[in-house]
């Protein structure tokens, strides 16, 4: 039995047992839940808590990151975004007017509003000229295969469709998007990563007792935080240079494991090298 494109596209962006949010345009902005009315013309990116307002408070998980750059025309937003810089996404959606929507569904998803949040803004880092205000996981964006109502100046009101462009790659870790933004756009990538280190770093000041003078690299820091590995770099290997830093850099053992044990979920490494790492450290601290 085929489905439908609107349904397909839901299907790729959200689980069955999930709630999404639709919402109709002005002047109703009347919400309906897990099924559009026939004059729904958006949905919030991320699944709900419940049936409630589409708000950051009411956000169930934090998976999806919508892109947006309606600066070119709609084959130059094309062209960039699917051959210029190549960006893995799920499903493009035309709006009914001047921009394409990307959706960048996370099969690993983020952990909270904060990773989200970083994860996006690494991406808007790479994309030229994107909407920023994207950043939060309760924006709306629009419905693919639903008819829109448009005021066109040469045309007048008229119904667009807001049809289901392509769909690219449903699978794509945040690992996958870390190495796509590295290797699209090093300078973009790195000014990123200094921007969200500047942020860490009072975090960490604040955290870390004693006071610690020196800050970790940006190396150990991508892999703490991120799970980014140096090229040619075994993951046992980081873990013991990452370790070796916090050790030399004055971080107490208890806060040298929670960000091994934070690095290791990361990275993906199946057997568990930090208690052995902890001694290790444990013996050289004396």
């Amino acid at each position: 039995m085929s489905i439908d494109l609107q349904t397909k596209a839901l299907l790729l962006l959200f689980e069955e047992d999930e709630i999404v949010g639709f919402r109709e345009p002005a002047p109703t902005f009347r919400s309906s839940y897990n099924q559009p009315t026939n004059r729904s013309e958006f949905f919030c990116i991320n699944p709900l808590i419940e049936q409630g307002p589409m708000t950051l408070d009411n956000v169930a998980c934090y998976r999806n990151i919508l892109v947006e750059c309606d600066k070119y025309s709609i084959e130059t937003q094309f062209e960039y975004v699917t051959r210029s810089i190549d960006m893995p996404y799920t499903t493009c959606t035309y709006s009914g007017g001047k921009s394409l929507h990307f959706v960048i569904r996370l099969a690993d998803g983020c952990k909270d509003e904060q990773e989200y949040n970083e994860m996006a803004r690494m991406v808007f880092a790479v994309v030229k000229r994107c909407d920023t205000v994207n950043v939060n996981p309760n924006r709306l964006t629009r419905l693919p295969e639903a008819l829109r109502y448009r005021n066109d100046p040469q045309e007048g009101f008229a119904w667009v469709l807001q049809s289901l462009i392509s769909v690219k790659k449903q699978e794509i870790t945040k690992a996958d998007l870390i190495n796509w933004a590295q290797g699209t756009d090093a300078k973009a990538y790195n000014r990123w990563l200094a921007d969200e280190m500047d942020v860490k770093r009072s975090l960490l000041a604040k955290e870390v007792e004693p006071m610690v003078v020196e800050y970790l690299s940006a190396t150990t820091q991508q892999l703490v935080f991120h799970g980014a590995i140096v090229p040619g770099r075994g993951r046992h290997e980081a873990l013991q240079k990452a370790a070796a830093e916090m050790l030399i850099k004055g971080y107490p053992i208890e806060k040298i494991e929670t960000y091994l044990y934070q690095a290791q979920d990361k990275i993906g490494l199946e057997r568990d090298d930090v208690p052995g790492l902890l001694r290790w450290c444990q013996r050289k601290k004396r």
